[in-house]
Formats: structure tokens, C-alpha cells, sequence
């Protein structure tokens, strides 16, 4: 099933369940993520269609409530540039996208002609974005595929849910998910590598059975009303309103992984139970609903480096978040900043320097004042008047004051303190 927000919406959509895990599971795994490398300022770029405003403002939400500063919220249109400069006129340098391909391949472009890309910036796009999905040719923009490619090699990343649960733990069906998929692909002598298919079979199966144990007690239900699921139709409503709140109440493990909630359209997974139930008949996993709409789930975060390598994982039950940092690769070795850091760094003379120059100039002081006084003693003699007394006085009046210069303004707030500083200076 679908994993956009607007299917959320119970007053539009009071009968759609999922097993699909929804975007609203991804934005605590990044949230985690960026509280790991200490990003606290991010940019959101979305698609001006579709659910993507509705999910933009849902992540901006998450965001603000974790602390994460939204900087830019930017619709991109068919003109990317005017994002791309909101996001340059405030220094941001972790970029999330949500929206489609072409406007995303738009986005980067602009990116590389503009030099915003490099060490300094992430790009964070949705999971679902296809393998080389950089690699179609688009006469809308002028780059190339490597230009592309330069701009989010091992600089982005991306996010998806488990196909299967990794659990040992044993399901309804009495098999791991890890069973599940190995028995599948015996079965059928073929090893999915389409990661379309790979992602949804797990969560058919998950469907089938939350449909077929939903139904279960459903008739249950209706036996102890002397109903039956026999008299079932669509425009039944006391059967429906009974399933629904079985679907709410339903709760096992399945393939796909533990703590999840099913969705798939009632009537589509009546479809199902009929056409798949059994090929499907002999695996299993933990399966739970919750508000009778939508899955939260564990999430798998990528990088693309020269291909995609898993780089964390996500426990949503635990809200933690597990970084693989031996498979994490950046452009200079470490990890960005998320905004330009100013450091402050003051420049102090060394004692070395200091003690030295100081004890120099108290003799040229001291040596000053024996002067003064050699003058002063001999003010009489016909040579010390000849050379202008006073005019020697001035003189080595400012030798005094070149001599504690040196003195005061050696010292520094190591010494005297930042607030006895200001002093010195002005002295």
C-alpha cells in the first residue's frame, strides 16, 4: 500500500488500513540521525502536488517539536533555482527532499552549476527513489549524469523500511521472516532483486493474514449476534463497523517486522485473500494496529557511496538509533557542520615572551629614574644646564611610559581577568 500521510486522514479514508510502514515513521529515524552528528538546522524542499506540502509541513512539525531548526521551507516548481538561492541566502547545509525524481534531478543540477554541493552539504531523499534514479536523461536541465552523481556521491541519503523482519522470533505462521523470503524464493526458484517487489510482498503477506485473522474474529463477533459473515455485503454496515474494530484490535507478529499496523483497502484485501492466500499459506511474523489506519515501523537508513550501503538502523519501539560508522563515508573525512561555526581564538603572548620583555623594561624604568635623579643632583653644573634640564626630564618621562607600556599591554585577561582588561586597554 501506498505510504503517503493523506491516506491518514480517517474522515476521507475510514475503511483504508495498511501494512506498508508511513512516512511518519522516517522523520524520527533522520530527527536521530541528525541529533548524532549535532544538525540542528536543515532546509525542506518538497513538490507542490500531491501529499508532499501536507508531509513537508507534517516533518517541519516534527522538527521544530525535536529542536531541529526548519531554516527554509521551499516549494520547487519548474524553475529550481529560486529554492536553491533560499536555501544559499541562509547557509543550509542539510537539504531534505520530498517530491518526485524530476524535480529532485532539477534541484541537484542547479546545485552543481551553482558549486552548492561538496563536503559541506547532505541531501536527504525519499527511500523510494529507484536505483541510478540520477541516471535519466532530461531535456529540462542542461547537466550530465556524472555532474549529477558529483553532487550526492556519499553526501546522500536515503530511508526505508525492512522487507523482512531480521527477528528470530516466530510468527503466526510458525516461520522468522528470514525463513519467510528463503522458502519464498525456493518456491518459486527465483531471488527477487527489484526492490519493488522485494518491498511489498513482505507486507501482501502481512495483509493476507491480518485480513484472514481479522475475518476470524469478525465471525466470531457476529456468531454471538446470530449473524454471519455469510450475509456480508457492502452496504452492510453493522458487518464492516464490527471488521474495522477487529482490524483495530488486532495485533501478531508478521514478515515484514514487530509493532506494525495494517493497511490495505478492505475490499482490495478480500481481492487478496482469494488470489495469493495460497501461494503465501506458510509463512509468518508480528502484526499489530493501531487506530485502525497506519504502521509505524523500524527504518533502515542508506548512503549512496559508489552504491547504496546500509549506514543505520532505526528501533522505533526503542527510539534508537544504531550508526554502522565503518560504513559511513564522507567527502573529507568527518561529518559536516550544519551552519558556519565561528571560533573565537585568543592570540596571548607566552610567558616565555611576557616575563622577560617585562623585567627588561622595569631596568629601563628603574634606570630611567636614576638618570632623573643624577640630573636632578647635578641641576647646578654648568654641562647639565647646557644640555637643557627640562628638556631631559621630558625625555626620559616618556622612556617611563614606553617602558610600562610594554608591561600593560603584555598582560592579558589570562592574567588580570576579562574584566579588569577593558582597564588596561584604556590605560
Amino acid at each position: 500500500a501506498s505510504t503517503s500521510i493523506s491516506l491518514d486522514d480517517k474522515s476521507t479514508y475510514p475503511y483504508y488500513f495498511r501494512t506498508s510502514v508511513t512516512e511518519q515513521s522516517y522523520t524520527p529515524a533522520r530527527v536521530s540521525f541528525f541529533k548524532e552528528f549535532n544538525w540542528n538546522k536543515v532546509g525542506i524542499v518538497h513538490s507542490p502536488i500531491g501529499a508532499y506540502p501536507k508531509l513537508a509541513l507534517l516533518i517541519q512539525r516534527e522538527m521544530t517539536k525535536a529542536n531541529v531548526e526548519v531554516a527554509v521551507m521551499e516549494t520547487i516548481d519548474a524553475d529550481a533555482a529560486f529554492a536553491l538561492n533560499s536555501l544559499k541566502q541562509k547557509d543550509v547545509r542539510i537539504i531534505l527532499y520530498v517530491g518526485f525524481t524530476i524535480p529532485a534531478r532539477q534541484l541537484i543540477c542547479q546545485a552543481y552549476r551553482k558549486g552548492y554541493y561538496g563536503s559541506r552539504y547532505v541531501w536527504w531523499f525519499p527511500g523510494w527513489f529507484r536505483t541510478g534514479w540520477w541516471k535519466i536523461s532530461d531535456a529540462s536541465f542542461n547537466c550530465t549524469t556524472d555532474e549529477l552523481f558529483a553532487v550526492i556521491r556519499n553526501s546522500s541519503f536515503y530511508t526505508s523500511a525492512p522487507i523482512y523482519s531480521s527477528s528470530n522470533t516466530k510468527g503466526i505462521s510458525g516461520k522468522t521472516g528470514t525463513q519467510f523470503f528463503n522458502d519464498l524464493n525456493k518456491s518459486l526458484n527465483y531471488t527477487f532483486k527489484s526492490s519493488a517487489v522485494a518491498d511489498t510482498i513482505g507486507g501482501i503477506y502481512d495483509a493476507v493474514w491480518s485480513l484472514a485473522l481479522g475475518l476470524n474474529r469478525t465471525e466470531h463477533q457476529l456468531l454471538s449476534k446470530n449473524s454471519s459473515l455469510n450475509e456480508f455485503n457492502y452496504h452492510n454496515q453493522k458487518i464492516r463497523s464490527v471488521l474495522v474494530e477487529e482490524l483495530n484490535k488486532l495485533s501478531f507478529y508478521g514478515v515484514t517486522k514487530k509493532n506494525f499496523y495494517f493497511a490495505s483497502a478492505i475490499h482490495s484485501a478480500v481481492y487478496l485473500v482469494h488470489k495469493i492466500a495460497g501461494l503465501l499459506a506458510y509463512c509468518k511474523g508480528p502484526i499489530s494496529f493501531k487506530n485502525g489506519s497506519s504502521r509505524l515501523g523500524n527504518v533502515i537508513i542508506w548512503q549512496l557511496q559508489d552504491s547504496y550501503k546500509k549506514v543505520a538502523f532505526y528501533d522505533i519501539v526503542r527510539n534508537k538509533l544504531n550508526i554502522h560508522n565503518d560504513t559511513l563515508k564522507w567527502q573529507d573525512g568527518k561529518p559536516p557542520q550544519d551552519r558556519l561555526i565561528v571560533i573565537v581564538v585568543i592570540n596571548t603572548i607566552t610567558a616565555g615572551a611576557f616575563i622577560p620583555f617585562s623585567i627588561i623594561s622595569c631596568l629601563g624604568i628603574v634606570f630611567s629614574f636614576v638618570i632623573i635623579g643624577f640630573i636632578v643632583i647635578k641641576r647646578h653644573n654648568r654641562y647639565i644646564k647646557m644640555s637643557s634640564p627640562n628638556l631631559n626630564y621630558c625625555i626620559l618621562f616618556g622612556c617611563i611610559l614606553c617602558y610600562a607600556s610594554v608591561m600593560v599591554n603584555g598582560m592579558d585577561s589570562r592574567l588580570i581577568g576579562v574584566k579588569n582588561r577593558k582597564y588596561t586597554c584604556v590605560a
